[in-house]
């Protein structure tokens, strides 16, 4: 291997290990010439793939387009690079396994949104990012979309019921910004009115939040004081029309 330093090819391997579960070789190198050491990846070559779309357009398939595809959907999800690489990876071994020649659009689509660890990383990107995916066309894409929305309002209706079986108050409920799922996970920790949640710090409502798995996204810490402060301010309003002694005599 060239070095990225002094360009040297001479080098010996000092360290190989597997990485993403075997699919590749990771090297770490050291230049003869200038003591440099650098990474390499090793990985098998897969033989030409094709991508059947719904029109009987082929195209060949990419791994490179359906990473960058995928991380620039859902750039503005909470999805972290690592877990991108790998939902690829998988996807990839799974295809190249059971297709020879040429993989169906559908088939590619499916497992990007099988893999996904959250229905709501579908359901809210994008429709233009999500057709540009290796694989989806825009009617894929919308397919795929419209699928991910009527499951989450599925999801959201059986949330509506369990809230009103733990007590949850419509008052609690009705504060901007709280999910469907953050209200059951609210009424399972024995948060069921407005002042319990005014009662609640900071810290403590991100803690109760981020340990159920009923709730998507974890919230920030200024979003979720920024929430309580709401949640408090019939409080004040409260004090503010309350008379004063002076005025009762």
């Amino acid at each position: 291997m060239r070095c990225p330093k002094c360009g040297c090819q001479d080098d010996k391997v000092i360290d190989s290990r597997a990485s993403r579960e075997g699919a590749t070789i990771r090297r770490r190198r050291q230049c003869i010439a200038c003591g440099y050491r650098y990474t390499t990846y090793e990985e098998v070559e897969r033989a030409g793939l094709a991508v059947l779309k719904r029109d009987d357009r082929r195209e060949e398939f990419s791994k490179d387009k359906l990473l960058s595809g995928i991380k620039k959907a859902c750039q503005k999800r909470p999805i972290s690079p690592k877990v991108i690489e790998d939902l690829v990876e998988k996807i990839v071994n799974t295809i190249t396994d059971k297709y020879e020649r040429e993989v169906p659009a559908e088939v590619i689509g499916k497992l990007v949104m099988d893999g996904l660890r959250e229905v709501e990383e579908v359901a809210y990107v994008r429709l233009e990012d999500l057709a540009d995916i290796e694989g989806f066309d825009a009617e894929v894409a919308a397919e795929l979309q419209e699928r991910a929305r009527s499951s989450l309002e599925r999801r959201d209706r059986r949330y509506e019921e369990r809230r009103q079986e733990l007590g949850v108050s419509n008052e609690l409920a009705s504060l901007e910004r709280l999910t469907p799922g953050m209200l059951v996970a609210l009424g399972e920790n024995k948060i069921t009115t407005l002042d319990d949640f005014a009662g609640l710090a900071g810290d403590e409502l991100v803690e109760l939040l981020a340990g159920s798995d009923k709730v998507g996204v974890n919230l920030e810490l200024e979003e979720a004081n920024a929430l309580i402060m709401r949640a408090r301010a019939h409080w004040y309003a409260d004090e503010a029309v309350e008379p004063t002694r002076s005025e009762q005599e």
